[in-house]
C-alpha cells in the first residue's frame, strides 16, 4: 500500500481521493523565525529607502518561474506613479529569468534591492521589516511554503493563489489571486496590493 506524509489536510483529502485506500499522514509545517532586535530592522528599511509612509514589499526564498515575480514587478510597475514603495527579494533567482530587466521595463528598478542570499537572522529581520509579502507559486507542484508559514507567523498581510491545497489558510491571514489568464491575475495582483498600499490599515488587521 501507498504510505506518505504530507503537510496539511487538504492536500492529504486530495492525494486520498486520487489513491483510495492510500495511508497518508499530516504533519505541522513549522519553522520559527529567528528573533530580531529593532535596530537591525529598522537599518534594514533605512537601507531600502522605505520610510515610515512608504511600505515594504518583500518576497522572501528561493525564486523560480513559478513565483511570478516577473508579473509581480510588473502589477507593481502600474501602480508606481500614485504609491510609495520598496521591493525587497532575498533570496536565490534562477538564472534566466532577467527579473532586473523585468523591474526595469516596469520602471521600478530604482525601488527594488535585490538581497540574494542571507543568513537567517537577516532573513528574519527582512520578514519583520516588511509590510507586505508575495508569495506566489503558480504552475504548483502542491507544496507547502515554509517562508509562507513564517510570515504568518509575524502576522504579514500575504498575497498567494488560490490554491486547493492552501484551502485552509485563514481567509483573513492573505489574499488569493487567480491562477489561469495572465491578464486577470495581474489586474487581480495589482488590486491586491494596490489596496493594502493606499489603506495601511487594512494590512496591518
Amino acid at each position: 500500500s501507498v504510505q506518505t506524509v504530507v503537510h496539511g489536510e487538504p492536500l492529504a483529502a486530495w492525494l486520498s481521493a486520487l489513491v483510495p485506500g492510500a495511508a497518508i499522514a499530516t504533519v505541522a509545517h513549522w519553522r520559527e523565525v529567528p528573533p530580531a532586535d529593532p535596530e537591525r530592522i529598522d537599518r534594514w528599511r533605512r537601507r531600502l529607502g522605505a520610510g515610515s509612509n512608504c511600505a515594504l514589499i518583500g518576497s522572501f526564498g528561493h525564486i523560480g518561474a513559478a513565483h511570478r515575480l516577473d508579473l509581480a514587478l510588473e502589477a507593481l510597475g502600474g501602480l508606481a506613479g500614485d504609491q510609495d514603495f520598496r521591493v525587497v527579494v532575498a533570496g536565490s533567482v534562477d538564472a534566466g529569468l532577467d527579473l532586473e530587466t523585468a523591474a526595469a521595463r516596469a520602471g521600478i528598478a530604482d525601488r527594488v534591492h535585490w538581497a540574494g542570499r542571507v543568513d537567517a537572522a537577516e532573513f528574519g529581520a527582512l520578514m519583520r521589516a516588511s509590510d507586505i509579502a508575495l508569495n506566489l507559486r503558480y504552475p504548483t507542484a502542491r507544496a507547502s511554503s515554509g517562508t509562507m508559514q513564517q510570515l504568518l507567523q509575524l502576522g504579514k498581510p500575504i498575497v498567494i493563489h488560490d490554491l486547493i491545497h492552501l484551502a485552509d489558510v485563514p481567509p483573513d491571514a492573505i489574499a488569493r489571486v487567480p491562477t489561469g489568464a495572465r491578464e486577470q491575475e495581474l489586474e487581480s495582483l495589482r488590486a491586491v496590493i494596490a489596496g493594502w498600499l493606499a489603506d495601511p490599515a487594512s494590512r496591518d488587521a
